[in-house]
């Protein structure tokens, strides 16, 4: 083989290795970006989770909240047996 034989096998080989350096920078960057998307995922799982429970929560004290409003609100009321309930609610006995 001649020097310009192998000077076009070393040009190649340059450009060879080049290409294959770009490719590995590249593969680098997904793999970061493929890191940093997968914490961020984990993340908004652990986020959705703590929301379902604080929102398990407040739907639980809004019902517990109603009931007691509802019982407070019978207890209030007069019995029909009482006179005075009728009165009360604009009846007058006659």
């Amino acid at each position: 083989m001649d020097d310009a034989h192998w000077d076009s096998v070393l040009e190649s080989l340059d450009l060879l290795f080049t290409k294959v350096a770009v490719v590995e920078n590249r593969q680098q960057r997904m793999e970061t970006q493929m890191d940093v998307s997968t914490k961020l995922l984990e993340q908004m799982l652990l986020d959705q989770q703590i929301l379902a429970k604080q929102m398990k929560t407040t739907g639980n004290a809004v019902a517990q909240l109603t009931i007691n409003q509802m019982r407070h609100r019978q207890d209030r009321l007069p019995s029909p047996a009482s006179s005075d309930s009728t009165e009360e609610m604009g009846f007058q006995q006659r």
